[in-house]
């Protein structure tokens, strides 16, 4: 990861806590920056960001542009979204609004029409 791609991920790290903190979200933990617990490992992974929306629970993965096309990022978003559907949650993507297209494209690859899945752009 180049430092302006690792730059990008953190803000969009950043900005989903705050979007999950501001919709009423509880138990926000997020493995970037200071103000948040740690997120707990999934499977060979650590999630971006998680939380609970009610009670389900919410596990968010942040990627830079570079990353939608490395198969590390495509092993991360199959462990969260299987564990999401084991624990009756979400998996939210989140990505740049201008790397949408192909998020979505890696997103059908992934998790086909899952009705636990939500794209988050900035």
């Amino acid at each position: 990861m180049t430092a302006t791609s690792s730059h990008d991920h953190d803000k969009l790290v950043e900005m989903t806590a705050s979007r999950m903190v501001n919709q009423g979200f509880t138990r926000v933990r997020s493995c970037h920056g200071d103000r948040y617990m740690a997120c707990d490992q999934i499977g060979d992974y650590i999630p971006d960001t998680t939380a609970l929306s009610g009670i389900a629970p919410v596990i968010a993965e942040a990627e830079s542009r570079e990353g939608l096309t490395e198969a590390h990022t495509e092993a991360q978003w199959k462990t969260f979204h299987s564990h999401a559907n084991r624990v009756g949650g979400w998996f939210v993507a989140v990505v740049n609004k201008s790397d949408e297209a192909a998020a979505k494209v890696l997103l059908n690859r992934v998790c086909g029409i899952a009705t636990n899945v939500q794209l988050w752009t900035f």
